[in-house]
């Protein structure tokens, strides 16, 4: 699955909010090579972003706005990290969003209404992409397409629930006639989201990297550790997924099952856990080419260079699937990526969110625009003189 388009509205503290993820024209840029829709499209995606705001811009609430939309788009329920029944705005309108995906050479535009009891109304539309096609003419046809299928809440059904909460889950993609659609979206949408703030709360985090890569690895991140040790079983039968870090001072950490959520986490530094959940992230990402991956500040504990070293190496893993990657640390802006590769989240002044990417400003491939962003060119860094007075001595 691609996105091709979200559109949004009364969702958190998106308003009348559009983003398109297709380009005019094929990018030279090397880490731009494969954005062709598929081979011989003519329709070009960004399949790698890099995305930087502010605190509160809405980088994180945008990822989870687009997982919440995968999960629905695969027939679950939102569950109640993100239910989006209870992150609208005006609390006595409907929320609403719209996106616009490709499977293959199928495109579809699923538009779902939704407001205190769940889902009002929906609609999907499906046209074939031919090689022909631009963005400008896909997009047309997705506009003048009729909805093949659609749905309307009846007055008195039922308020779903999900643990005593009311749900949301599409009653459209659920239905028996349906059934060819859903079948296609779980088949053609693999999806993972890595969130900051969920980061401490996850079941389960397994290293998948081998013995060897991580005795190359961690030491050069952490170099208070000497080598990562594999436990092996006396049984040879047995397969272990178990490793000791064995530390310069001679103290040991033990990984049951290769799962750092079950060791002490309190004998690494908050970098170093970040830098090993990031590997095993990035592990995750070659294994599943065709996967929508999100990846939200999961380096913020790490010296800024580092953090731009493993942030290009996830950008250049050779893989077809869309990447998005959040950051607060502007000298990601120094990394040779593309000014069409860069969205930029901001506030309004009426405190609503919107975005832009730096190709919106600038039309030339010009490396030098991290100036632009350290000189507010993109107008999009927060204003701290209003906080002058407070700090002003008496």
């Amino acid at each position: 699955m691609f996105f091709l388009s979200v559109r949004l509205d009364n969702v958190y503290m998106f308003r009348d909010f559009f983003l398109d993820f297709t380009m005019a024209r094929k990018s030279s840029h090397f880490l731009a090579k494969h954005d062709a829709l598929f081979e011989g499209s003519k329709i070009y995606v960004r399949k790698k972003l890099l995305i930087l705001g502010a605190n509160a811009s809405g980088k994180t609430t945008f990822g989870r706005i687009l997982c919440a939309i995968q999960n629905y788009l695969v027939g679950r329920e939102m569950g109640t990290q993100i239910n989006l029944l209870e992150k609208r705005y005006d609390q006595t309108k409907p929320g609403m969003f719209q996106v616009d995906f490709a499977i293959g050479e199928y495109a579809y535009r699923m538009r779902c209404v939704y407001d205190e009891r769940g889902v009002k109304t929906e609609g999907l539309k499906v046209v074939k992409i031919f090689p022909s096609y631009t963005n400008k003419v896909l997009c047309k046809r997705l506009d003048d397409a009729d909805y093949v299928t659609e749905y309307e809440r009846p007055v008195n059904a039922p308020v779903p629930t999900i643990l005593g909460k009311t749900g949301m889950v599409s009653s459209l993609l659920l239905r028996q006639e349906n059934e060819t659609y859903l079948t296609k979206f779980r088949d053609g949408i693999q999806f993972s989201y890595i969130f900051s703030d969920f980061a401490s709360t996850q079941s389960s985090l397994h290293l998948q990297e081998s013995v060897e890569r991580l005795n190359h690895i961690l030491p050069k991140i952490d170099n208070s550790v000497e080598r990562i040790v594999s436990l092996k079983s006396e049984d040879s039968k047995l397969i272990s997924h178990s490793y000791v870090i064995v530390f310069k001072n001679g103290q040991q950490m033990t990984i049951p099952d290769g799962d750092l959520n079950r060791a002490d986490r309190t004998r690494l530094s908050h970098g170093t856990y970040e830098a090993l959940q990031f590997l095993d992230f990035l592990t995750n990402v070659k294994n599943n080419p065709e996967m929508v991956a999100f990846i939200d500040e999961q380096l913020a504990h790490l010296h800024a260079e580092l953090e731009a070293y493993l942030i290009m190496k996830a950008l250049l893993v050779q893989r077809n699937g869309q990447i998005f990657c959040t950051t607060h640390n502007p000298e990601l802006l120094d990394l040779n990526i593309a000014p069409q590769m860069v969205l930029l989240f901001r506030r309004t002044e009426d405190g609503f969110n919107e975005a832009l990417y730096v190709s919106d400003r600038i039309k030339k491939n010009d490396r030098g625009f991290k100036g632009y962003y350290d000189n507010d060119f993109f107008g999009v860094l927060p204003d701290y003189s209003v906080l002058d007075k407070y700090f002003e001595e008496d």
